[in-house]
């Protein structure tokens, strides 16, 4: 009896043995302070090591060494701590070489008899494709095919954090409104092809002369906006003065402040306005 019995535990121990070295996901077990204690061979691949034993001799802080962004470990801990356990925990993480991949983590605290944490022990899998995929639907849907500008999409969602912003710092963000002056006639006789490269250009020409913490949308056709943070109308018109400057063809340009006591819509209309009242007077002059 006592035999059979070891016959079984070893056949039981080659079977796992067996799962845990051809298995498709990576397979860890690791101490709570960050050191691995045991990888199956898919999991020294995903993370570009040549065997199991490389890569443990080579992680001994895996918060630093593995994640990209070492917070995102700090909250995997913090859901271990509060739950035992992680589903579908996605992270951008560094592989040996150096590049940067996606992945997927399922894991849990395994605990003695005693409810004494031993070690965490978890899969992992490599969701780079699908994760690249995600976030080229998500720059479709929010940004303009031709000039990859922020669309009417992005732009709502950049003006409530700049609203936030203003509310904090008591400020306003100035409204610019551009319009290309003559671009139905340039698409009619050069092609759209040959219009789709002087948007391309603008574009390029109106981030050229812009801050990062401001906004530049096309909004269709040949309208673009631009949303100057923490700036009044007086104070972007300088801005506005030498982006006309470098633009490949000449436009037409309406400028309005967006106080917090008043909505993104007047002040666009008012921009809107000033802009019309700027080709009017070229069609007069």
């Amino acid at each position: 009896m006592l035999f059979r019995s070891t016959q079984a535990l070893q056949q039981a121990e080659r079977s796992f043995r067996s799962i845990f070295e051809n298995a498709v996901e990576g397979i860890f077990q690791t101490t709570p302070d960050g050191r691995y204690l045991n990888v199956n061979p898919a999991l020294a691949r995903i993370y570009g090591y040549e065997t199991p034993a490389e890569l443990m001799g080579s992680i001994a802080d895996i918060q630093h060494q593995v994640y990209r962004d070492p917070k995102r470990r700090g909250e995997f801990m913090n859901l271990m701590r509060k739950s035992g356990a992680v589903t579908n925990f996605v992270s951008e993480i560094r592989r040996k070489d150096g590049q940067r991949i996606w992945i997927s983590e399922n894991a849990r605290a395994v605990r003695d008899e005693h409810g004494q944490l031993m070690f965490y022990e978890g899969t992992v899998e490599d969701v780079t494709e699908s994760k690249l995929a995600q976030e080229k639907l998500q720059h479709i849907a929010n940004h303009d095919p031709v000039t990859s500008l922020p669309n009417r999409i992005l732009m709502n969602d950049r003006l409530r954090q700049m609203m936030l912003q203003a509310q904090r710092a008591k400020s306003i963000v100035a409204v610019a409104l551009v319009d290309l002056d003559h671009f139905k006639l340039i698409n009619d006789t050069f092609g759209h092809n040959r219009g789709d490269q002087l948007l391309q250009t603008m574009a390029h020409r109106m981030l050229a002369c812009v801050r990062d913490t401001d906004t530049v949308v096309r909004l269709g056709g040949d309208e673009f906006v631009l949303l100057l943070s923490r700036l009044s109308v007086a104070q972007a018109e300088p801005i506005v003065r030498r982006l006309s400057e470098r633009l490949p063809i000449e436009a037409s340009f309406g400028l309005a402040d967006w106080p917090l006591e008043s909505s993104f819509e007047e002040s666009l209309k008012v921009a809107d306005a000033a802009m019309y009242d700027q080709k009017r007077g070229k069609r007069r002059g």
